[in-house]
């Protein structure tokens, strides 16, 4: 009988431990995790981490609380009650003993999706018009004329006649790169000049471009737009 009661006993599933991670979280925490009107699992106001979906099973934390992290901060999707995911920035730091282990860990939820959405919007939209931009063979160029800056698209670089793996110019770069017809630029220029003057609002012409010693026409077309 004895070691009938010694083998139920090694034999008896162990007991199961309920987790050390746990979250306290406000009502506005709750609210932008997807976790408002709903009561914990165990009817107090802890509840695991894992509802929130910033457990320390994601490898953010884990790095945080290993200590390979200054702090846990990462933007996710987190479902509603609606049924939507939404966008979440949370950052947390962690409280740690004499020895480093951590003891506990504080932070914040906020709500950041409208923000991702409108540069997921943005995101798409460049990648239309990149997409029209290149279907249509052609170039295109920007100039932030109050800093200078000038972008020039690949395909505008080909067209100029740079070489393929040319890498970012500035405009200083392209104009001497860029050899339009002695006749035609002066046309261009003071269109141009017209434009920028506030005489006009964009300019648009045919020029003749030399490219590796052969006549090439190209169609330029420049708008300008203004600040208030």
């Amino acid at each position: 009988r004895e070691a009938t009661a010694v083998r139920r006993r090694r034999c008896a599933p162990p007991t199961r431990r309920p987790s050390p991670f746990r979250v306290i979280p406000q009502e506005r925490a709750r609210t932008a995790c997807g976790m408002a009107g709903r009561a914990p699992p165990d009817g107090a106001a802890a509840g695991r981490g894992r509802e929130l979906g910033v457990g320390p099973e994601t490898a953010r934390a884990q790095a945080h609380l290993r200590g390979a992290a200054p702090a846990y901060e990462g933007e996710f999707r987190v479902l509603q009650l609606d049924g939507v995911y939404r966008w979440r920035y949370v950052h947390g730091m962690c409280v740690r003993d004499a020895d480093g282990n951590p003891l506990r860990m504080a932070g914040s939820v906020s709500d950041v999706d409208a923000r991702r959405r409108a540069e997921d919007a943005l995101r798409e939209s460049q990648q239309r018009y990149e997409l029209a931009i290149a279907a249509s063979g052609s170039g295109y160029f920007d100039w932030h004329i109050p800093t200078d800056e000038y972008f020039a698209s690949p395909r505008a670089l080909e067209l100029a006649g740079f070489p393929p793996d040319t890498p970012s110019i500035t405009r200083e770069e392209f104009l001497r790169g860029c050899n339009i017809h002695p006749e035609d630029f002066a046309r261009w220029d003071a269109a141009r000049t017209k434009v920028l003057n506030g005489t006009g609002d964009h300019a648009s012409m045919e020029l003749r471009y030399i490219v590796r010693g052969e006549t090439r026409w190209h169609l330029i077309h420049g708008i300008c737009g203004r600040d208030d």
